[in-house]
């Protein structure tokens, strides 16, 4: 791997993400402002990236799992809607972790995808911050609720329905072409034809390949859950408040229409 530098750059990135978010995990406030810019940056990005695509007619859409993430993430993060906070932080923490797992597997063929270091750097910036601003959310602001817990379900599903949708046209007709748009692969279980040849890829392979993808889904979502009731198991006792993510939450909190922690409990 000519590359193999980039991949090292990102994983220190990463680690550097998670000790961060360990040693603010008593710093709710911090931790819910630092959410909130992460969703106004990336909001503000890829929304004059994409309507500069429509401004020129370039075709290109929104139509990638981590493309919807942009997107889901940022609307979440800066809106301050606290029953959808577990979709933001799974939609984050996803996409920056497989965007990781994915130069680790192939920096070259990252490297070549774009082109140009411009690119590749601004594209690696905004899926780390996706990752930071996931992790905040689940480990350092509010503690999700039980019955919230249809919410992650059931916004995979919703982009799901979407991208068949746009395959079958009814969303973005005049999209070049959905040749290499990996959700879809995925969803189809076309992604199979990568580890062995097409004709070997059976319905059985399919049907296996839809359990593990259900398991994945159930495993990450019930594991997100639990990491982030045991961040939050000893909040009472350590004089620690939820503090929600979010434009109108974070004014409350600066005019005192909140009650904010003290500082000496917040850093006990």
């Amino acid at each position: 791997m000519k590359y193999w530098w980039v991949s090292l750059i990102v994983v220190v990135i990463c680690l550097a993400e998670v000790l961060a978010v360990y040693l603010l995990r008593k710093h709710r406030k911090t931790s819910a402002f630092i959410a909130t810019v992460i969703g106004l940056i990336v909001l503000a990005y890829k929304s004059a990236e994409y309507i500069e695509n429509l401004v020129y007619d370039a075709h290109v859409y929104p139509i990638e799992f981590s493309q919807i993430s942009y997107f889901t993430y940022s609307v979440i993060a800066v809106a301050g809607v606290e029953f959808m906070m577990p979709v933001g932080a799974y939609f984050g923490f996803a996409t920056g972790f497989g965007n990781t797992l994915a130069v680790i597997a192939s920096p070259d063929t990252m490297v070549a995808g774009f082109g140009d270091w411009t690119g590749l750097v601004v594209s690696l910036g905004i899926h780390n911050l996706l990752f930071f601003g996931g992790l905040l959310i689940c480990f350092n602001t509010v503690k999700f609720k039980k019955r919230s817990a249809w919410a992650i379900p059931a916004a995979i599903l919703l982009s799901v329905v979407f991208i068949i949708l746009v395959k079958e046209k009814i969303f973005y007709p005049d999209i070049a072409s959905l040749d290499n748009v990996v959700f879809l692969k995925i969803i189809d279980g076309s992604i199979l034809e990568y580890l062995m040849p097409a004709e070997k890829v059976t319905a059985g392979f399919v049907a296996g390949w839809y359990i593990f993808m259900i398991a994945i889904l159930t495993g990450t979502c019930v594991g997100m859950y639990a990491l982030n009731a045991r961040a939050h198991r000893k909040d009472e006792e350590n004089g620690l408040k939820c503090v929600c993510a979010g434009i109108l939450p974070q004014i409350l909190y600066a005019v005192g229409r909140v009650k904010k922690t003290p500082l000496r409990e917040e850093r006990r």
